[in-house]
């Protein structure tokens, strides 16, 4: 009679689930939600909320867009966590709303983390897709596994002479825990098919696991095949689009991967298409030569959790979009793409190889060398940057009073008549960090911290888009700082700190400036140590024969 009752009492939930069904989202209680869970044969996304949270009710019309798009596929399901205290303890619920997936009466536990936080239902919708039918897509051709491709951007292949072999079920147990991000098809059982398909890859033996990408771009797996820590290293490092796109979904397992970023930044609404169009695809060329940097095009709006928007973290502005730039994996380091010229696989090419070479410097824009100047710096994109730059200066409030800009020949008279010290800031105002360098430089003038040394130092700035020559030709990136100092025009020193350091700036400048009153062994006492007028009296005092002792004109 229990028995009776029971399949009773189960059979009552089901139906009146069923009926709950046709509401978008179904709600249920503590008791009935363990019983459906067990019992469902969908796959069913669950959303634990309160009713008096910001956030859940937020994610009310999400849930109901999850729910249509897949009617039919997955069951979208909330829960009210104030009532169901078992049910937190059992799945880790601390706060709400918390999203989970469940399948097979267990819940997802790899979905868990890329779930937390408000999510879209764009975002959601194709995630969710991912983990609906068999964790492994079987394939019979090339072609299959090229149709994939076409949709997900890569896939995971596996061949294998059956199906029951150790390494097809490692490669099954992988796919099932990193399913929600990663596409995984294979070939088990049919050997010459395995062949066949592991030929056309390029893949030279049966069983092999390799990741193929766009344009043919084949990654085959070295390790152990049995090893389910060795291929989910292998997978999680190298399972990626040529260019995947920066989203909240996928931000978590870009960051896992610890590896350097090259992001593609775009508007939707104020971007050339043809520009995007063209921009993508020579990151997609030049990506194949770099597996281990994640490429990835972000809304330009987009913003991580400090809320600052990316592409100024890596020094882009909106001048001109698409936009690129670089970012090292622990946020140390970033390069920014030439903002001025387009983007091409040559040039991009040329800013991997200086991305590499970079080193341990830190927030550079990259600007055209010597040689491309004359190419990239047309009349019309002077004139286009010329209006931004004015734009620019009048938001920060930008006061020649303080630091004189120069041109080319007034930069050559500075330097070379100078009795003072000459501190150049070089810049770039489409960089963001160069901005921020001449902001700080106003800000320490202001201060006063500098006024010291007035009398014996000319501070100027140079923005190296609208000044060429040959004197530019040791700044390949901005911003740049360089000390010269009268005693040693030949020898001036760089400025090697963060832009956003205005403490190392004041430091650099006061440590080479001492240099200037130092008496060094072997020369004597510096001509600099005493004021520019006492040095030209003393050098146009007569001597015992009535001579000058020097032609003051030299000083």
């Amino acid at each position: 009679m229990a028995a009776s009752t029971s399949i009773a009492t189960v059979l009552l939930l089901v139906i009146a689930f069923a009926a709950q069904a046709a509401a978008k989202v179904v709600e249920l209680n503590a008791m009935s939600f363990g019983k459906v869970v067990a019992k469902h044969k969908k796959l069913i996304f669950v959303e634990f909320y309160s009713p008096d949270c910001y956030h859940c009710q937020q994610m009310e019309p999400v849930l109901e867009e999850v729910s249509e798009a897949l009617a039919g596929k997955v069951t979208v399901v909330k829960v009210d966590a104030r009532s169901s205290h078992d049910l937190n303890s059992r799945y880790g619920v601390r706060k709400t709303p918390t999203l989970m997936i469940f399948r097979d009466g267990e819940s997802v536990k790899s979905a868990y983390e890329d779930l937390q936080g408000y999510r879209s239902a764009p975002v959601l919708v194709p995630f969710l897709q991912k983990h609906i039918g068999s964790d492994v897509t079987q394939v019979a051709s090339a072609e299959d596994v090229d149709a994939i491709v076409e949709e997900e951007e890569f896939a995971v292949v596996g061949v294998f002479e059956s199906a029951s072999s150790e390494a097809a079920q490692t490669f099954a147990q992988v796919a099932n825990e990193l399913r929600g991000h990663v596409r995984f098809a294979s070939v088990a059982g049919d050997d010459v098919a395995a062949r066949s398909l592991a030929e056309n890859f390029e893949v030279d033996e049966v069983p092999s696991v390799f990741v193929v990408k766009r344009q043919n771009h084949t990654l085959k797996y070295e390790g152990v095949l049995h090893s389910k820590e060795e291929l989910t290293s292998f997978v999680d490092h190298y399972a990626f689009p040529l260019v995947g796109n920066f989203s909240m979904l996928t931000y978590y397992r870009y960051t896992r991967r610890k590896a350097d970023m090259v992001f593609l930044f775009y508007d939707q609404e104020d971007t050339d298409l043809n520009a995007l169009a063209n921009a993508r695809y020579a990151v997609e060329e030049v990506a194949k030569e770099h597996d281990n940097i994640s490429f990835l095009t972000v809304e330009a709006t987009a913003s991580e959790g400090d809320g600052r928007k990316i592409i100024h973290t890596v020094g882009n502005t909106f001048y001109k979009l698409p936009a690129l730039a670089a970012r090292s994996h622990d946020k140390e380091r970033s390069l920014a793409y030439n903002q001025v010229v387009g983007i091409t696989a040559d040039r991009l090419r040329d800013f991997m190889a200086q991305w590499g070479r970079q080193g341990t410097m830190k927030d550079r824009c990259l600007v055209s060398n010597e040689e491309q100047r004359e190419g990239d710096y047309t009349p019309e994109r002077i004139e286009a940057y010329d209006k931004f730059v004015e734009s620019e200066k009048e938001r920060i409030m930008m006061s020649e009073d303080e630091i004189r800009e120069v041109d080319l020949n007034s930069y050559k008279k500075v330097i070379k008549k100078s009795w003072k010290d000459v501190l150049i800031v070089y810049t770039a105002r489409w960089c963001l960090h160069s901005l921020h360098m001449e902001d700080n430089m106003h800000k320490i003038l202001r201060s006063g911290e500098l006024n010291d040394l007035s009398d014996e130092l000319t501070i100027v700035k140079v923005d190296v888009v609208l000044t060429s020559g040959s004197e530019l030709k040791h700044v390949d990136s901005v911003p740049a700082m360089k000390y010269i100092s009268a005693r040693y025009k030949d020898f001036p020193n760089w400025y090697g700190g963060s832009p956003y350091d205005p403490e190392a700036i004041v430091q650099f400048v006061r440590a080479y400036h001492s240099m200037r009153h130092v008496e060094i062994p072997g020369e004597g006492p510096s001509p600099f140590a005493k004021k520019k007028e006492d040095v030209m009296k003393e050098a146009l005092e007569p001597t015992e024969d009535g001579a000058f002792s020097r032609d003051g004109s030299e000083l």
